[in-house]
């Protein structure tokens, strides 16, 4: 028997921050700034969360880079704004309920 499984990508949400000045070129409101979250899933039903990166994105030099809000004073309420999605979670009760019956009719109902 074989299983697909991975890690897949979600796009949580973006935002134009005030004043956010570009790393590269300097320009100001010109970052859109994207919260990406990362799943691990089994035959294509989210497990569980992984990690979460915030994306930089300058619309005038098209320079793309990452952010941790948690090394930021000024950005920190993003991890608040942008929390592991719940339905990331489904598949942990659902190959849970699917175990336990799994090892109940294996191990109780043979017997």
């Amino acid at each position: 028997m074989f299983a697909i499984h991975g890690k897949k990508l979600f796009k949580g949400g973006s935002e134009k921050p005030e004043n956010f000045v570009c790393e590269n070129c300097g320009s100001r409101n010109s970052t859109e700034l994207a919260c990406y979250h990362y799943y691990y899933h089994v035959f294509f039903i989210p497990l569980f969360p992984t990690s979460r990166q915030f994306v930089t994105q300058c619309s005038a030099c098209g320079f793309i880079g990452s952010m941790e809000p948690k090394d930021n004073q000024r950005f920190g309420y993003l991890l608040k704004k942008y929390p592991n999605p719940i339905w990331m979670w489904i598949g942990t009760p659902v190959y849970g309920a699917f175990l336990t019956w799994a090892f109940y009719v294996e191990f109780f109902k043979n017997n």
